[in-house]
């Protein structure tokens, strides 16, 4: 026995060594085809350029001066951003202001805040169009300070020509086609030769590594009966990756016991107290990948290769984003201390953008959503910042239930202004996110006056209520697994007693069920996820009633795309998946009229 045991220890050892170096081999396979991505994608956005170029050449001697003709036409005395180009068919007001804000950046002229300002300085940049298209055609890739000059313009410059496609129309086509492809093709240039270089080093270390084990008595087993990681299970997780992930991919319905260890709205409470904070969202230089941290994060969560280079090009924008907390003290929630939380895109150093108001669900704080939804690149990408204020008052003096239970008082506030002698002084949350939070963000912040509201559960009733009470301060409205009809389930019945009175007729102005069916006013594009699995709608108790609020919408004749999840609970698992599809939908509203305030 003694003289077997050192044998069978040098065969485990031996077996380690070649599943390590075939791990090894795999993970180096990989990154050398990343990296072959990487240099195909620059030659075919090279490709592009140039086509796009040879457009621009052709085009503008002949075609400038029609669409410079335009520009003049377009903007009408005392002008704003709706009248300008508004002719029958022909550009978007929004993108053609894109237009004329990008070829000033990119002639390094400045970018005038006045449309008329911003007209005569496009006219002069088209004064000569034979010498400004060998001017733009010459330019070399953009630096990256010049690319995120670029990046907000850009996204207000998306919608084609409409109707008949005359000489001023094929002049801004073209260039909105060369915009776009010298912006892609300048984020994706100022890699390249720091990716050649790790591509050839990475090509000679998988060949030194691969004559090492030809060299061997025999392949490890798992190399031969394992194919390279990109052409197996790689592809198949690409659609499951991990719950922070900013990427916004879809996610596998989580777990069910994760409804059965959570209370609530999920995440547990949280002291919201402290002093201002104020942390920089940046990535960690990474060694191995020139691309950084986010597509070193992707590749070890199974994600297929091409989902890496998307996401990794993405992330280049959140250098200079920042999260802050910001503590105040709130009027109308009783002179206490309140703290919110706003995501920044970097953008926002030199231009203001719009607001999507997130409001968080019971028992939550301003921190779980921040934590916990993966929202940041989401909203980088879409231009658009985010405030997350607290679910309720907190501090010595605000009242609380006695015993404490989690669906009523501190951490669930339900978004209204309670009427009852013990709570009216301090919850009056309906007003703190309608009037006083938008008044000391847009004072103090780089915002404009455009605004979404969103949220989940207690939060999402929350998003649904304020909204249909002021369609004229919100765009857009979002929400997820919403509690849409409080007046018929215990946690509506029970918060409202407490914080309005046993009248019932003073219940509805804060049940979606019973505003929507009273609505007249404009499309609020209301947009609502829910899981088929979520426990609070299959579970004993509908606290949901979904089909409550959408048959009473129907009948409204208010559009309404309310949308069941198969599979999905009521965790932050399932905001994660759907918050990337809720910001893009906001932002489509938001940036409807350019990015003025």
């Amino acid at each position: 026995m003694s003289l077997q045991a050192p044998a069978r220890v040098a065969a485990a050892t031996c077996d380690s060594a070649d599943a390590a170096q075939s791990q090894q081999i795999q993970e180096i396979a990989s990154e050398v085809l990343r990296l072959r991505l990487v240099q195909s994608q620059y030659k075919q956005l090279e490709g592009q350029l140039r086509a796009s170029s040879e457009k621009l050449r052709e085009l503008l001697p002949e075609k400038a001066p029609h669409f410079s003709q335009y520009l003049e036409q377009g903007l009408r005395p005392g002008g704003t951003v709706g009248t300008l180009g508004g002719f029958h068919g022909g550009a978007e007001p929004e993108s053609l202001l894109g237009i004329m804000e990008c070829l000033c950046v990119v002639c390094n002229s400045q970018v005038a805040s006045r449309r008329e300002d911003l007209v005569s300085a496009c006219k002069w940049i088209l004064q000569d169009p034979v010498e400004l298209a060998e001017k733009l055609t010459a330019l070399p890739a953009a630096p990256g300070a010049l690319s995120r000059r670029l990046a907000p313009y850009l996204l207000t410059c998306d919608s084609s020509w409409r109707g008949t496609l005359n000489e001023a129309g094929q002049c801004y086509e073209a260039f909105r086609s060369w915009l776009s492809c010298y912006y892609q093709f300048s984020l994706v240039s100022g890699q390249m030769e720091a990716s050649a270089v790790q591509l050839q080093r990475q090509e000679q270390l998988l060949k030194e590594l691969n004559k090492e084990t030809s060299a061997g008595t025999e392949a490890p087993r798992s190399a031969m009966t394992k194919s390279a990681p990109w052409r197996h299970s790689g592809l198949k997780r690409s659609s499951s990756v991990q719950s922070t992930s900013s990427t916004g991919s879809r996610r596998s319905p989580s777990p069910s016991a994760d409804a059965v260890t959570r209370s609530g709205d999920v995440g547990g409470r949280k002291s919201a107290g402290g002093a201002i904070s104020m942390t920089r969202v940046s990535r960690e230089a990474s060694q191995k990948s020139p691309l950084g941290r986010s597509e070193k994060a992707l590749k070890s969560a199974g994600a297929s290769v091409g989902v890496r280079i998307q996401a990794a090009f993405r992330n280049q924008s959140l250098t200079k984003c920042m999260l802050k907390r910001v503590e105040f003290t709130s009027r109308t929630l009783g002179n206490t201390q309140t703290v919110f939380a706003a995501y920044l895109p970097d953008t926002t150093e030199f231009k203001k953008l719009p607001v999507v108001y997130w409001l968080s669900g019971l028992t939550c704080t301003d921190e779980n959503f921040s934590q916990k939804a993966g929202a940041f690149q989401a909203a980088c990408d879409n231009q658009v910042v985010l405030v997350m204020p607290d679910t309720s008052p907190r501090g010595d003096g605000v009242p609380d239930e006695d015993p404490k239970t989690y669906d009523f008082g501190l951490g669930a506030g339900f978004y209204l202004n309670a009427t009852t002698d013990k709570y009216k002084t301090h919850y009056n949350m309906y007003d703190f996110v309608v009037q006083e939070l938008p008044e000391f963000v847009e004072a103090n912040f780089p915002v404009t006056s455009k605004r979404a509201i969103s949220g989940h559960s207690m939060g999402g009733h929350g998003a649904l209520t304020i909204g249909l009470k002021n369609p004229d301060r919100y765009t857009s409205v979002s929400a997820f697994a919403p509690i849409c009809n409080p007046m018929k389930v215990p946690w509506g019945q029970k918060a409202f007693k407490f914080y309005l009175g046993e009248d019932e007729e003073s219940w509805k102005q804060y049940d979606a069920t019973e505003l929507v069916t009273q609505y007249k006013g404009k499309d609020l594009h209301i947009l609502c996820d829910c899981g088929t699995a979520d426990s609070f709608l299959v579970g004993d108790v509908n606290q949901l009633q979904p089909l409550a609020f959408m048959a009473a919408a129907q009948q409204s004749k208010v559009p309404v795309t309310f949308r069941m999840q198969a599979g999905y609970d009521h965790s932050y698992y399932f905001m994660s998946t759907f918050i990337r599809e809720h910001l893009e939908h906001h932002a489509r509203f938001l940036h409807a009229g350019g990015y003025a305030s």
